[in-house]
C-alpha cells in the first residue's frame, strides 16, 4: 500500500516536471516546439532515472526502478498536457 501511494506522487511529481520542462525550453528557444518536446524528454528521463542510478550507487534511500517508471510516465502525462496547452493557446 505504500509503494502505491509513493508510486502516485512519483506520477504527480511527473506531471509538473514534464509540463515545466519543455516550457522552460520553450522560453529558451522561442518558436522551436520540437526542440522544446525533445529536451523536455530527454530531460525528463536523465532526471527520473539519473536520480534512481544515483540512489542505487550511494547506497541511501529506497531503490525501486517501478518508481523512476512512474515518474517517467507522469512525465509523459505533463508532456501531452504542455501541448494540448500548446495548441489551444498559440495556435
Amino acid at each position: 500500500m505504500k509503494d502505491e501511494v509513493n508510486r502516485k506522487q512519483h506520477v504527480i511529481f511527473g506531471i509538473g516536471m514534464g509540463f515545466l520542462l519543455p516550457l522552460i525550453s520553450l522560453y529558451i528557444w522561442p518558436h522551436q516546439i520540437s526542440l522544446a518536446i525533445w529536451t523536455g524528454v530527454i530531460c525528463n528521463l536523465s532526471i527520473a532515472f539519473g536520480f534512481k542510478l544515483f540512489t542505487f550507487i550511494i547506497g541511501r534511500g529506497y531503490y525501486d526502478l517501478r518508481s523512476a517508471l512512474a515518474l517517467v510516465a507522469g512525465g509523459a502525462i505533463g508532456i501531452l498536457i504542455f501541448l494540448a496547452g500548446y495548441q489551444f493557446f498559440f495556435r
